[in-house]
């Protein structure tokens, strides 16, 4: 027979053992919890870098189009109002780009607009001050809707003098366009 004053151990183990258990299994939950937030946030981070990349070759390519081949100028210069200026008369009117994982090459594509609008000085040497505005073709139907909801705006300076000339011609470029190329701002708006 046991005596009264002795007393087994085995029950406060077994409280204590099922208190570690509880207690570690409430930690892997709430890791796996933040593993699977961190796995979802690099989806969401590779979209938005796969948007900024298209915003910025497509813009790329407006800038070096309308470096090379100035758009039409109004013979005033004033603003001239924005047209879409991915080639010549805005076509093609957007530039699809497609990013993703080696798995599937095409799981980000964007379809970009490039507007543009040009400020023209004849008397100077940064003869046209161009403004471009990137956004997804779903919003860039119209040079407004466009610029309202782009995703890179940038400010490009052209000098269309060659070396050998100086300011002031009477006409738009169309033999030494380009000749000096300065970007102002490279703007991230969404």
């Amino acid at each position: 027979m046991r005596d009264r004053g002795e007393r087994s151990e085995v029950g406060a183990i077994m409280i204590l053992a099922l208190v570690y258990f509880i207690s570690m299994s409430l930690i892997i939950a709430a890791l796996a919890r933040e593993a699977t937030n961190d796995l979802n946030d690099t989806g969401h981070f590779t979209y938005a870098f796969a948007l900024q990349n298209a915003a910025g070759s497509a813009t790329q390519v407006a800038i070096n189009f309308d470096r090379y081949y100035s758009q039409p100028l109004n013979a005033s210069p004033a603003t001239n109002p924005a047209i879409s200026c991915l080639g010549a008369n805005g076509s093609p009117s957007s530039l699809t780009f497609t990013n993703g994982t080696t798995n599937d090459p095409t799981e980000f594509t964007n379809s970009i607009s490039v507007w543009c609008s040009t400020v023209w000085n004849p008397q100077l040497s940064n003869t046209r001050v161009v403004t471009f505005w990137a956004c997804l073709s779903a919003n860039g139907g119209a040079a407004s809707t466009c610029q309202s909801s782009a995703i890179l705006k940038a400010v490009v300076t052209f000098d269309d003098y060659p070396s050998s000339l100086s300011a002031p011609i009477d006409a738009q470029c169309n033999v030494w366009c380009g000749t000096g190329e300065s970007v102002g701002t490279w703007d991230w708006l969404g």
